[in-house]
Formats: structure tokens, sequence, C-alpha cells
């Protein structure tokens, strides 16, 4: 499991995960510098798709930006979330992860 999970625990008194204060926060646990946005997009057949963009907040999706597409999904399954350095290094030099 990814370290955010072993970090958080659910509080059923506020019905979310809070933080569960067993490890340190890291450089890259909640970056002031990215941002994210969720887009539902067509797939083959036209079924709507969601899709995550991760970016710089000083980033314009307008087209310009090298961007990495990677994804799959199919019968329930999909690509979970996880930390990469590569990634964070591709961030940081303004490049997008859709």
């Amino acid at each position: 499991a990814s370290d955010v999970y072993k970090r958080q625990v659910f509080d059923p008194a506020v019905g979310e995960l809070i933080d569960a204060k067993l490890a340190p926060r890291g450089r890259y646990d909640d970056p002031d510098w990215l941002t994210s946005t969720e887009a539902l997009v067509p797939s083959h057949d036209g079924t709507p798709v969601p899709l995550s963009i991760v970016r710089r907040k000083d980033i314009v999706l307008d087209g310009t930006a090298p961007t990495l597409l990677s994804g799959y999904g199919a019968y329930g399954f999909t690509n979970a979330m996880s930390f990469s350095p590569s990634s964070a290094a591709w961030l940081e030099r303004g490049g997008v992860l859709a």
C-alpha cells in the first residue's frame, strides 16, 4: 500500500481520512505547487471515462506543455495513483501527467 494510507486513519466522527501522525510529512505529500484536474473524456465507443490531470499550478492546459498520458481501465480495474520519483521530476520541470 502507498505510504499515504499508512499515515491516515478513518475518523467516523467526521466521515473522512485524517492524518494519524505516524510518520513525518515528506516534500511530496501535499506540494502547494501542484494541482490536479478531473475531466471526463469519451472512449472509442463514446463512454465517458474519468481522466486525472496533474501539473504545476503555473502550467496552462493549452496543449503546449509536454504530456505523458497513461491509462488502463476495463472490467472495473483502473490504474492506482502512487508516488514516483521520475514523475515528480517530470512535474517539477513543467511536464503534465494524465
